[in-house]
Order: structure tokens, then sequence, then C-alpha cells
């Protein structure tokens, strides 16, 4: 039987942070994917709380956690975040997970703050500028409630195209992989509501920031994933080398990913605190 998830709050420097947690041992702390939460990914890898302590964080301005107080927070700002909630936290060493938005957030915690023992990325995006370009215009629409409702249909449908479409606004580019369940819309539907205007700010932090220039500079041990059922699974191809300390790693799905993870994983020996 896996452990418990359970939901805490933690105030960081006036900001609440909302977090799920679960199991116990060394920590491994979970980014998530704009406009999600941490219960996207603290539920997918739930069976890593076998052998590690998990903590999901809902990022600024997602799920329940504060937003930051900037109009264009970029992915250094909300490293920074996180890592004052790690601090907060008395995290002394931990393994760093990302994924989309939260590998780039993940990065750049990894290159600021030295107690990433291990950093995971579960897909990263590395854009040419023309695209970052068409990203930033066309991605996020906004979502302004309407009096009749119908900002609500938008958001599902919005949201169902980000599933079949790749970027969604591209009706050429069908993502080949079956629609998720409607329940599993209706939960992103949920949150992307919920993040308000904040939901862009994620999205548009990920799309400007330069993920060639944090790869030459990261020093942490890195395992970077490529996923066949992830519509970022080909980015890793657009980079010519990386440093020896960036490990590529190639998977199925998230079952592949978490054998793997498990496997690179369960060695590290953590310092004394």
């Amino acid at each position: 039987m896996l452990a418990k998830i359970f939901r805490r709050f933690i105030n960081v420097n006036g900001r609440i942070v909302h977090y799920w947690i679960s199991g116990k041992g060394k920590p491994f702390v979970l980014l998530h994917a704009s406009p999600q939460d941490g219960r996207f990914v603290i539920e997918p890898l739930h069976e890593l709380a076998k052998d590690f302590q998990i903590i999901a964080l809902d990022t600024p301005g997602y799920g329940l956690s504060d937003p930051l107080k900037k109009n264009n927070p970029t992915a250094r700002d909300f490293a920074n975040a996180t890592i004052n909630t790690l601090i907060k936290l008395n995290i002394n060493q931990c393994i760093l997970y990302g994924t989309h938005t939260g590998a780039h957030i993940a990065l750049e915690v990894a290159i600021n703050h030295k107690k990433i023992k291990c950093l995971i990325i579960d897909g990263i995006s590395f854009y040419s500028n023309e695209e970052k370009k068409q990203l930033l215009k066309n991605y996020t629409p906004k979502f302004k409630p309407q009096k009749h409702g119908e900002h609500l249909i938008r958001a599902w449908h919005h949201t169902r195209d980000q599933t079949i479409f790749y970027p969604w606004f591209n009706k050429k580019n069908r993502i080949k992989r079956k629609l998720p369940s409607p329940n599993y819309i209706h939960n992103v539907v949920i949150s992307k509501l919920r993040a308000e205007e904040n939901y862009i700010k994620g999205y548009k932090a990920a799309f400007s920031h330069n993920t060639y220039m944090a790869f030459a500079k990261i020093k942490t041990h890195t395992l970077l994933y490529s996923r066949k059922d992830d519509v970022l699974e080909k980015h890793v191809n657009r980079v010519k080398s990386f440093k020896q300390n960036i490990k590529i790693i190639k998977v199925f799905d998230k079952d592949e990913l978490i054998k793997n993870i498990n496997k690179n994983c369960k060695k590290l020996k953590f310092k004394s605190s």
C-alpha cells in the first residue's frame, strides 16, 4: 500500500505556499507543468513514495500557492521562490524533478542552489527564436469570466486542443495519442481557471527561457528524459551535444520513467545534515 498523500501550507517570506507530501526517506521535490498544480505530478509518480519522501510544490500562482508580485516573472524568479521554499522547509539536500514549465524552473534552481543532489528533467523545450515568438503571441488566450459562462466552454476546448495538437493553435500538427479522459481535461480546466491571470505567467517564463544557455551552465548531475508519449520527446535532438554531467535517457512511458528514476536515484548518497 502506498503512503497517504498529505496537503500542507507554509509561509515563505510572506507568500503562502501549498504543497503535497507523501512517504519517508530522501527528499524528492516535484515541480509541475503549467497551468497545473502539485497533484498532477505527485499522483502519477506516487510509487516513488515507497523509497523517497516526495514533495510536490504548487509553483507560484498555481494551485493554492500565492503568485509572485511581478508582472512578468522569469524562470529565474520562479526558481528563486522555489529555493526560498526549500530553505524554509529545511531541506538540506534533495533530488529535484521538473516537467515542462517545471523543468525550466528546476533547471534554474539547480544552477543557483548547491543543495540539489540530482536534477531530473522530464520533458523540456529547446525552441528557436521564431517558435518562441509564435508561442508567446498565440499560446495563452485569456479566459475572462463572461455573463453567460462562455469562457468555460472556451477553456474546455482550449484544454482539449492542447492534448491533441501541439502547439494547440496549429491544427495540422496532430499528436499521435489517445484523447485524455474527461476527468483529466476537467481538472486541467479547473487549474487553469483557478490561476486566473497568473496562468499565463508560467508559460511566458518557460517560452522566454534560454534553455541552451542554462544547460551550458548546469554542473549538477542531471538525468534528461525523453519520453515517447511526450510532445517534447524530440526536443533533445536539437542539441548537438551535452556536457558529461548530463545523461540523456529515452523511455517509453511513465511506468518506465519511474523504474529508471528508482534505478538511478536509490543509490545516491546524501550528506548528513
